[in-house]
């Protein structure tokens, strides 16, 4: 009976050194940025761009992390998520995507205190974490084809349909529509890029016909060399 009792003894004693030394190697997760880089420098880089995407691309900034290493004195990530009422079809949602995207990555390189900060100096695409959700109702209850939410990852480009549920895949057959794409990040500013210059070079070859409202068919009074046919 005793070397029973011996026995477990020793198997708790082994089960106690095992988990004191699992507990040991547990890693805290640093929930904030070490001392190193003044965080309200890397805000006075962040915060003015989301306030040019407020007004421009009617974007609206719900978060925004910075992940630094070398004990904070260097950045490694950025991550910034928006939110939106617009409605967006997935071509228009990629030029956003390419624009919030491509604009970040200027405003970072460019500054002068912390464009050197950055771990991989320029910055890319791969360094960028980007949410964007739109919220609007005519998507929620209307129309399920638009893009939901989009994200940018790892150099990836990830785009949703409001229809979207975890039971739907993208190669169910039958779907009628789009559901989700998935595209390397270069190929999305590449189609944009594309598209953009076709764009441009048809309007060149095809000039918009006059209208009524015009600007050529809208006489400048303040001129002196137009013909009177007033009297």
């Amino acid at each position: 009976m005793v070397s029973i009792k011996n026995n477990l003894l020793y198997k708790f004693l082994i089960a106690l050194f095992i988990a004191m030394n699992l507990a040991g190697c547990y890693v805290r997760k640093i929930e904030k940025p070490l001392p190193g880089i003044d965080n309200e420098t890397v805000m006075w880089v962040v915060l003015p761009y989301a306030i040019e995407l407020q007004h421009d691309k009617k974007l609206h900034l719900e978060e925004s992390v910075a992940y630094y290493g070398g004990d904070g004195n260097y950045i490694e990530k950025m991550k910034l998520s928006f939110t939106s009422q617009s409605i967006l079809e997935l071509r228009e949602a990629r030029d956003l995507l390419v624009d919030v995207a491509d604009g970040l990555i200027d405003s970072l390189n460019n500054d002068p205190e912390l464009g050197p900060l950055i771990s991989t100096y320029p910055l890319s695409t791969d360094n960028l974490d980007i949410c964007i959700k739109f919220e609007s109702y005519h998507g929620l209850y209307v129309d399920k084809a638009y893009v939901h939410w989009m994200t940018l990852q790892e150099g990836r480009s990830f785009f949703y349909a409001f229809d979207l549920t975890n039971e739907f895949h993208i190669w169910d057959i039958g779907a009628e529509c789009w559901h989700e794409r998935v595209e390397p990040f270069y190929k999305s500013r590449q189609i944009v890029t594309i598209q953009r210059a076709a764009e441009a070079s048809y309007k060149e070859r095809h000039p918009d016909p006059l209208s009524v409202l015009s600007k050529e068919r809208v006489m400048d009074t303040n001129k002196t060399d137009h013909v009177n046919l007033a009297y």
